[in-house]
């Protein structure tokens, strides 16, 4: 498992990648959601 994990350190960046452009909309939506809601209040 640790092997694994020390193999994919060349692929950092595009793993940071893949992370933000998922995490990024996921956050950004929730976060609308999250303000239209206030607003509702």
């Amino acid at each position: 498992m640790i092997k694994k994990i020390i193999s994919f350190i060349p692929e950092y960046p595009v793993f940071i990648q893949a992370f933000v452009t998922f995490i990024v909309p996921v956050g950004l939506s929730k976060f609308f959601k999250w303000v239209h809601f206030m607003e509702k209040e």
